[in-house]
């Protein structure tokens, strides 16, 4: 009998170390980084987060719900970020809350709200939205990054080093150089290359009153950070005549006419990946220039909000001779305020051809008289057409696209004429407000005589 109850004494003190080396273990994994913001940035008045208890600054941001360019009026929003590993609880501390939704909903993340004090945990890098009392206005943007990996010091060769602080320079690009904004960094100037290579943009710091302009160049990659920019207008991203360039994790917010998130323009090999965009104008629009044709672009696991314009757009400007090999997919649209979800205007001479549109959920559109579509596939003219001859829309695959919510209205599908057609297009699984599209008048389908070979599939169970 004492033989056994000392076993059993055993058993439990193992038990019981095992337990705490595991807790232990658990607390260690845990690590959260925070960067304090320096003197004289802008700081959102009424609400504090705290990440594992460490204080996270919130940052002032412009958005704008006007529709109109002419007349823009930006209005507060808040963003804020920071850098973990393991399980984080995140406490978010703001008055009047009685309701809080947090957007992507793929998400699944239910906050506990008690008086002030909303909590919640997250457990790998989130690109999170805020929203409180059902009010679009005053939303929190939440950037939880994971930890850098073995990022650049200052000093290390080819490193163009900018630590916190405010930095009020434009950098221009060399090819071998590695540009790192550490994060508390904020740069208050341009980044642009031309003709180079070999380039990288990286950090957690921010672009604030600046763009990023890169020209002929290849093998440039953009990784981690933030573009929050009141007060400047110009596209926030743009790539012209480039060849294998990379957005990863970048995130932005604009609120300006022509404030577009990421413009790939007559580039080939362009990667826009797991990136945030909340853009008064366009989020992305592949675009065909001057400067050649437009080829294997990809888009993926994009979080995205657009207040005004497209959401993930080919066109208008098409100044090229094919746009082709165009892949979106496993995108997120939190919020369609305004014009199409998927569309291509072709308003020159492109020939377009051999695109995919596929898993993209719109968590909520707002889709008004102005234009009206949650997919446009259009050939025309426009006030940016530049050439006197049509192109054509050729093998558009839109599969898997959802919309969970908000003000349908409808869809366009419209060739210019018996030689500009749209053709060969499958529309498959389209799902609007919890039914299926199995006919084009059940998603109030334009679909005009300039076209051809248009098909809708159903191949998913309701």
């Amino acid at each position: 009998m004492k033989k056994m109850t000392r076993s059993l004494y055993l058993v439990a003190t193992c038990a019981l170390l095992l337990f705490s080396l595991h807790a232990c273990s658990s607390h260690t994994r845990s690590r959260v980084i925070t960067y304090p913001a320096p003197e004289g940035m802008p700081e959102a008045k009424g609400i504090t987060i705290t990440a594992d208890g460490k204080e996270v600054f919130v940052y002032e941001v412009l958005v704008n719900f006007s529709k109109i360019a002419e007349s823009p009026k930006p209005e507060p929003a808040a963003a804020s970020c920071f850098d973990f590993s393991g399980k984080v609880k995140v406490v978010v501390e703001r008055e009047g809350v009685n309701k809080v939704t947090i957007r992507p909903l793929s998400r699944g993340i239910i906050p506990v709200i008690s008086g002030n004090r909303i909590t919640f945990t997250i457990d790998k890098p989130a690109k999170l939205t805020l929203e409180f009392n059902d009010d679009l206005h005053g939303v929190l943007h939440l950037f939880a990054s994971a930890i850098e990996d073995n990022p650049p010091k200052e000093g290390d060769p080819g490193v163009r080093y900018f630590g916190p602080g405010i930095h009020k320079e434009n950098i221009i690009l060399q090819s071998d150089q590695t540009v790192y904004l550490a994060g508390g960094a904020v740069l208050r100037g341009n980044i642009r290359g031309d003709s180079v290579n070999n380039v990288r943009i990286m950090g957690r710091g921010m672009l604030n009153g600046g763009t990023i302009q890169l020209i002929r160049c290849s093998d440039i990659e953009v990784n981690g950070i933030h573009s929050f920019r009141p007060g400047i207008r110009g596209w926030m991203a743009t790539s012209r005549g480039c060849n294998n360039i990379r957005f990863i994790d970048y995130k932005s917010i604009g609120c300006f006419n022509n404030s577009d998130g990421c413009n790939p323009v007559s580039c080939t090999n362009f990667v826009i990946r797991d990136c945030f965009f909340r853009q008064w104008d366009d989020v992305s629009a592949t675009k065909g220039g001057d400067m050649g044709n437009v080829r294997n672009i990809e888009i993926s696991d994009v979080i995205a909000w657009g207040d005004k314009a497209q959401i993930f757009e080919i066109g208008y400007e098409t100044r090229c001779d094919t746009i082709s090999n165009v892949y979106v997919h496993d995108c997120t649209v939190i919020h369609a305020m305004s014009r199409p979800v998927v569309s291509i205007h072709n308003s020159d001479h492109a020939y377009i051809t051999d695109i995919l549109y596929e898993n993209i959920t719109v968590e909520h559109g707002a889709l008004n008289d102005y234009n009206p579509y949650l997919i446009d596939l259009w050939i025309g003219t426009s006030v940016w057409a530049r050439d006197k001859e049509r192109g054509r829309i050729n093998g558009i695959t839109i599969k898997n696209l959802t919309m969970l919510s908000g003000n349908f209205r409808a869809c366009r599908i419209a060739g210019y004429d018996a030689d500009h057609k749209v053709e060969n297009v499958v529309i498959e699984n389209l799902k609007i407000n919890d039914k299926y599209v199995l006919y084009p008048e059940d998603a109030r389908f334009n679909i005009n005589e300039y076209t051809s070979n248009i098909k809708f599939l159903q191949t998913l169970l309701n």
